[in-house]
């Protein structure tokens, strides 16, 4: 041991770009050290466990462990099942800045001990998080005996049966251990007393709850998932382990909390924009952090998925000296898929030159993960949640706010929801966003939709809308209304231009090409297109003041009509944006 000590101690890794420590043993585990004979067995027994990876535990540091002993050996305890949690919180005070490896030391013992003695209220690991972190069971925490017992059982068979997440068990036994307290008040004895009544009592109580920070109550998806986890319950008690439980309880058709319907929150476009900046995406220091951003914003896939990229997601679809043809592979554990998303070529670009970084720093080897990252050791990647830090960090520090007022709130999910109603207001067909987000039913895509059409036609009536002799279009209400936003999203699918828009019925084609701006009664255009519009006309005055140096006058006579069309509607534009500033 002191060899191994000594070695490591000395040894530097070459890997500080990487921000990975040196290995070293500044330590050892000293459990001779414990007094009692007992205590020592136990903590033995406790850090053994911390070597099969199945329990999920980290490594354990040795000065923490140390540090630890001493303390335990100051209370003269013969058994750590002696503690009571307000003394695990005591002695892991004293352990100073080694606090959370004591008590988390104790706590993981004490309760190994328990799991292996048989006894009940011992919680068991049944999972991870994104992060990595244990999931735990939650019905040792029932008080009733019999139902602790009932819940068990019921929760091992639902992990066995179901393809649900661990997150998602958890809550279901949460869930029933709030049942199992308001049973306490009802008198429910035994497996006989879950009637229908019952049932219908719990879920007018579940109906009648608030949330203790807003005092509003909770919504239909939380009151959903406490009745539906007693439904669950009830369900496999009877049909699966047979118990004398009433035919008919059972809650019907109709009955259950209706979930809200689902409300895309699309980021504002003067957000999304501010946060597509270079210069400010600049600011997420960390750059596969940056690069994670930059993924979700350009292809809306979740957070989870970007987080979990194989190093080798990067496919290369180039062809015949191409090179704007790439692709984004990975799994999409939603639907159990393999999935590949087209790539702009620039976001294709920053990916390869990353991949070509991680190489050269790891010495030519490539990682699992194109985020690896040695400090998450328990799952060698970026998380989630450090995802989810990053860009509240990030947006705090632009200061950016909603149309409100209020700061904006940006989660990575909203980058998701964004891509998806950007795709359909540039007129991407419905089928296809919905294969870019890997939504297996269209129903799910439809709800962008229609929040995508209420957002363009509130703009689009809001908006100061001009002919091309630079005169406000007015805007009919009722069914005439209708029909012109009709006509307008059709024209806008299917006839678009650089400059505005072509109030042409898509019936008919048009005769004159690129004869937009020479008085055609269909064209109509507004403020958004203000900055092609300037740029349009500063380009037919370069080339009007070109051709009259050289005596090119047809080609002045061709370009002097778009231009002062131009200037006319740029003038109109502008002389309405300074009223309204005013």
């Amino acid at each position: 041991m002191e060899q191994f000590v000594k070695i490591n101690n000395d040894k530097k890794q070459e890997t500080t770009k990487l921000r990975i420590s040196s290995v070293s043993v500044r330590g050892i585990f000293d459990f001779g050290a414990v007094s009692h004979p007992t205590v020592r067995a136990e903590l033995a027994f406790g850090m053994s466990k911390r070597a099969n990876p199945e329990n999920g535990f980290g490594p354990a540091r040795p000065a923490a462990f140390n540090r630890l002993v001493a303390e335990i050996n100051k209370t003269h305890i013969i058994s750590l099942l002696e503690l009571e949690p307000e003394d695990i919180g005591d002695l892991a005070d004293q352990c100073g800045s080694y606090y959370d490896s004591a008590k988390g030391i104790i706590n993981e013992t004490i309760n190994q001990i328990k799991i292996a003695r048989g006894e009940p209220e011992a919680r068991r690991r049944i999972g991870a998080r994104y992060n990595g972190a244990s999931v735990y069971t939650t019905y040792q925490n029932i008080k009733q005996s019999w139902l602790r017992e009932l819940v068990g059982r019921w929760a091992t068979f639902r992990y066995n049966t179901s393809g649900n997440s661990t997150l998602y068990l958890q809550a279901q036994q949460t869930a029933m251990v709030e049942f199992a307290e308001w049973c306490e008040q009802k008198s429910v004895r035994s497996p006989e007393d879950l009637t229908r009544g019952l049932l219908l009592d719990w879920l007018g109580h579940v109906n009648s709850l608030q949330n203790p920070r807003t005092g509003k109550h909770l919504s239909a998806s939380w009151r959903l998932k406490l009745v539906s986890a007693v439904e669950s319950f009830v369900e496999v008690l009877r049909s699966e382990f047979n118990y004398p439980i009433p035919t008919n309880a059972r809650y019907r058709p109709g009955e259950l909390p209706q979930r809200e319907e689902p409300r895309p929150r699309f980021l504002e476009p003067h957000i999304i924009d501010a946060l597509r900046k270079p210069e400010n995406l600049a600011l997420i220091e960390n750059r596969a952090h940056r690069l994670a951003v930059r993924i979700m914003m350009g292809t809306g896939i979740r957070a989870g998925h970007t987080c979990n990229l194989p190093f080798d997601c990067l496919k290369d679809l180039n062809r015949n000296g191409s090179s704007d043809k790439w692709a984004l592979a990975f799994l999409d554990t939603k639907s159990n898929s393999n999935r590949m998303l087209p790539l702009p070529p620039d976001l294709a670009q920053d990916i390869l030159s990353f991949q070509n970084e991680q190489r050269t720093l790891l010495g030519g080897d490539a990682p699992e993960f194109l985020f690896f990252s040695p400090r998450a050791y328990k799952i060698g990647r970026l998380t989630v949640e450090r995802l989810n830090t990053t860009i509240h960090e990030w947006v705090a520090r632009l200061g950016l706010r909603e149309t409100d007022g209020s700061p904006a709130v940006v989660t990575p999910h909203r980058f998701r929801h964004t891509f998806a109603t950007e795709n359909l207001e540039k007129g991407v067909p419905i089928e296809i966003v919905q294969e870019l987000l890997g939504h297996r039913n269209l129903t799910s895509t439809q709800i962008y939709a229609h929040v995508s059409n209420k957002r363009l036609r509130e703009e689009w009536e809001k908006a100061q809308l001009l002919d091309v002799r630079g005169e406000s279009i007015a805007i009919s209400d009722g069914p005439e209304g209708d029909a012109e936003w009709l006509l307008h999203r059709i024209a806008r699918a299917t006839q678009a231009l650089p400059n505005g828009y072509c109030g042409l019925p898509i019936q008919q084609s048009c005769p004159h090409e690129h004869a937009c701006l020479n008085d055609c009664v269909h064209f109509m255009t507004s403020r958004d297109f203000l900055p092609v519009l300037i740029q349009q006309r500063d380009n037919h005055a370069r080339l009007i003041s070109k051709a009259e140096a050289n005596g090119h006058l047809r080609i002045v006579q061709i370009n002097k009509k778009p231009m002062e069309t131009l200037n006319r509607i740029i003038g109109k534009i502008e002389e309405e944006g300074n009223a309204e500033s005013q």
